[in-house]
């Protein structure tokens, strides 16, 4: 998979594509195939290091936030 990386948030000039080994799912997750992310203004104030609060773990994370008949799926799945 790829990832965009921020490894010091000194500015936009920190963003490196990188190729990362995929995920392996562990027992109550599944793995989402995402075909499409965007940058925003916030992920920008996050590679600047001036986001109001602790970033979340990655620049464009808005994907973490599935549907509920998503998640829903994926605990009934798992089991």
């Amino acid at each position: 998979m790829h990832a965009w990386l921020c490894e010091n948030p000194v500015g936009v000039d920190a963003l490196s594509w990188k190729e990362l080994p995929t995920p392996s799912p562990k027992a109550g997750e599944v793995l989402i195939e995402i075909k499409a992310a965007s940058l925003n203004f916030p992920d920008l104030l996050i590679v600047q290091n001036k986001y109001q609060m602790k970033p979340p773990p990655c620049p464009s994370c808005r994907a973490r936030n599935m549907p509920a008949w998503l998640l829903q799926w994926a605990r009934a799945s798992s089991t």
